[in-house]
């Protein structure tokens, strides 16, 4: 019986993990370190390490996704994973030399971090869309009135009214710049991820 609960207990946490994963780009050692540390009990090291084997079936499934969706920066994305890819040995050499405690407040330091940020940016993008939402409220109705799509007009991949969520490239840096960025983020990101 034992064995049953931790195969569903363990599919349970994959299928968040995953969600989250799609939904926020977090989950492999966000959420599954302090559950293995935590629930599972397994040691630090083994916690974190654990944590990766997740990262490869999670993210080819959501890259898949959103390069379909033309939700992300492919470039960005290969540059900071091969700069991740290139000093992940370095923090995992780093992480064997570590006792117990310190890789744990590394995770809960890099954690916290993450969670402040990101709520200080949604409390950013929801005070600036309120402020957009009201200067579409003080608009003529006209000009209301051809913003929207006609009725049984669905979002297409190249339309006017392109889902919400696809990227503008006009806004995008030059991919070598673009790519020597992800590149270098990739390289603290790939130590941190190793630790």
């Amino acid at each position: 019986m034992e064995l049953f609960s931790l195969i569903v207990g363990s599919a349970a946490v994959g299928v968040a993990v995953g969600i989250l994963s799609g939904l926020l780009g977090i989950g492999g050692g966000t959420v599954l370190v302090p559950v293995f540390k935590l629930l599972y009990g397994m040691p630090a090291i083994a916690a974190t390490a654990t944590s990766l084997f997740t990262i490869i079936p999670t993210s080819l499934s959501g890259v898949v996704t959103h390069v379909r969706n033309k939700t992300c920066i492919p470039a960005l994305g290969v540059a900071a994973g091969i700069g991740g890819a290139i000093m992940s040995p370095l923090g995992v050499w780093l992480a064997s030399a570590s006792p117990d405690w310190a890789i744990m407040a590394a995770a809960a330091a890099v954690i916290a971090y993450s969670a402040a940020t990101m709520f200080r940016k949604a409390l950013k993008l929801r005070k600036a869309q309120g402020v957009e939402r009201q200067a579409e409220g003080d608009a003529p109705s006209g000009a209301q009135m051809q913003s929207r799509p006609e009725e049984g007009a669905g979002p297409s991949a190249d339309g006017p009214y392109a889902a919400k969520a696809a990227l503008p490239e006009a806004s995008l840096p030059p991919a070598r710049r673009l790519a020597l960025v992800g590149f270098c983020v990739g390289l603290v990101a790939g130590v941190v991820s190793g630790y």
